[in-house]
């Protein structure tokens, strides 16, 4: 199984958190409890950018042809 790369970065005014979107993004899972975490505990008088990325686009599905999207 490959290492999951998600991380949370601060940079000055700026608050990075990357997911990886490899792995489940549902409710429930440890990804959307990273995600989740990261969105919370943000001081927003400190940083008043959140910049949030994933690998993929979310709430894509590579099961999914053209004609059901």
């Amino acid at each position: 199984m490959k290492k999951e790369c998600r991380y949370v970065s601060d940079c000055g005014m700026f608050c990075f958190c990357v997911a990886d979107s490899e792995y489940d993004l549902r409710e429930g899972s440890e990804q959307y409890q990273f995600m989740e975490n990261c969105l919370a505990t943000i001081d927003r008088k400190k940083q008043r950018w959140l910049i949030f990325s994933a690998h993929h686009v979310l709430g894509y599905s590579s099961e999914c042809d053209l004609e059901c999207c």
